[in-house]
């Protein structure tokens, strides 16, 4: 059985960011599993995750709309949560070289803000950071969690690994000089279906599904390793429930899909039976060349162990873009 199975019953979870893809899919996982969810989010509701999700029906999960980086949200959220999930953060390439202030505010003085509120708290909950797998720097190869970060100097993109260290290591000093139970985790590219914005799998499906060109940028040989969300939100789970792994930090995704961007893109357009034309426009930015995870930590601590494949992940991700046309289409007419 996975550690966090039939656990969270009867438990009060905060998440920031909740209104959100990642957020929402933890949120689904807990309400399933008998706990009380509090969402706090600077988003709107209509046509979020959660609302697609259906989390918002019947008022099934408490949302609170405020700023992670303003007391005053936390003021009337309450003192005795169980765990309190970070999720928060400013996401997407071409927002974080556009907004690169608010992306090291929000990352970096929303933590803080946050391991305020948790050390407040009655109930000493445990704290899960979501942080980055981009601390790993250009080239991520089987990373594991001791890794030294190799992050550079320069580039807009890069102040949003930059500021996710500087939230691991304030995670840090409040376990050490607080007492903070927390946890770390390094996502590594988890997809799925209901994701809103800018995110290369469900432009890579959308595209397909409505047989348009497919566009990747550089020379297509990036690789990345893809992690289904719902494998992703069992191993949170399991940082949730899981005792004696105070200050750690976990690698959380899955090493058995990796692919370049291009593979990726023939692989979907061949599953989906699209037209697409794939068109690589050799222009070269920033970016992470090569990343996958090292997840022996992961797997020994948490039992941790992702199972579903890129064929089905891909396929599923199809399935909810076509059925959110007709809804969208039926809605219309």
């Amino acid at each position: 059985m996975n550690n966090h199975e039939g656990s969270a019953r009867g438990k009060k979870v905060l998440i920031t960011g909740g209104l959100g893809f990642i957020g929402s899919f933890i949120a689904h996982e807990l309400l399933r599993e008998g706990a009380e969810v509090t969402l706090l989010d600077f988003a709107n509701r209509e046509g979020s995750p959660a609302e697609l999700l259906g989390l918002l029906a019947q008022n099934a999960a408490r949302v609170v709309i405020g700023d992670v980086t303003n007391p005053r949200s936390y003021a009337e959220l309450g003192d005795d949560f169980d765990s309190i999930i970070h999720a928060a953060g400013v996401l997407g390439r071409a927002i974080v070289a556009e907004q690169s202030l608010r992306t090291m505010n929000v990352n970096i003085i929303g933590t803080l803000r946050c391991l305020e509120f948790c050390a407040t708290q009655r109930t000493k909950p445990r704290f899960i950071l979501f942080s980055t797998s981009e601390i790993y720097g250009h080239m991520a190869t089987t990373v594991t969690e001791g890794t030294p970060s190799m992050i550079p100097s320069g580039g807009a993109r890069w102040c949003y690994a930059s500021s996710k260290l500087a939230a691991e290591h304030l995670v840090q000093s409040f376990v050490r000089e607080s007492g903070v139970d927390a946890a770390i985790v390094r996502p590594f590219n988890v997809y799925g279906p209901h994701r809103v914005g800018s995110n290369a799998m469900t432009t890579i499906v959308g595209r397909a599904i409505a047989n348009e060109p497919i566009v990747i940028d550089g020379d297509g040989k990036q690789s990345r390793a893809w992690c289904y969300v719902t494998d992703f939100v069992r191993g949170v789970l399991s940082i949730m429930n899981t005792p004696g792994i105070q200050g750690e930090a976990f690698n959380l995704g899955n090493d058995q899909t990796s692919l370049t961007m291009l593979e990726l893109a023939e692989l979907t357009v061949k599953l989906l039976g699209s037209r697409s034309q794939i068109v690589v426009t050799q222009k070269h930015g920033e970016d992470v060349l090569l990343r996958s995870p090292d997840l022996s930590k992961s797997r020994r601590l948490l039992d941790y162990a992702p199972t579903v494949n890129l064929e089905d992940g891909i396929r599923l991700v199809a399935r909810s873009l076509r059925n959110t046309a007709r809804e969208i289409g039926a809605a219309a007419s």
